[in-house]
């Protein structure tokens, strides 16, 4: 019983960092898409505020510890989540207009932000 309340609590701490990660994503997306200059603004977060890098980072290194350490369940919410925000990012290299770009954007991350909350939501209930 003990050893599944710590496997609860750490699908629960990786899906709180899915969502800080898709926060993150979400206000540089929405400032890209304020911005004439689009990706510029993108870069210049990163290069300008290295707390977001380091973010990135620790939420990378925690979700490989929830593929290694977790239940099958996690895992594939993990592969779900990364498999689409890899196929947004790959979208958005193929999209050319830009402001369906800026739509796609701001969709993508909205939906990379929903679906750790409800993810987080089932797994505080049971």
């Amino acid at each position: 019983m003990n050893g599944e309340k710590r496997h609860k609590g750490l699908e629960i701490i990786i899906y709180k960092s899915l969502i800080i990660a898709a926060g993150i994503m979400t206000v540089i997306v929405l400032m890209a898409i304020a911005d004439d200059y689009g990706l510029l603004v993108l870069g210049a977060a990163f290069a300008f505020v290295p707390v977001i890098f380091l973010a990135f980072v620790a939420i990378l290194v925690i979700s490989v510890v929830g593929l290694v350490m977790c239940s099958w369940l996690l895992i594939r919410h993990l592969l779900l989540w990364y498999a689409y925000l890899f196929t947004l990012v790959l979208f958005l290299e193929l999209i050319v207009p830009a402001k369906l770009s800026n739509f796609i954007m701001a969709l993508g991350v909205v939906i990379l932000l929903i679906l750790p909350v409800i993810w987080v939501r089932n797994a505080s209930r049971s």
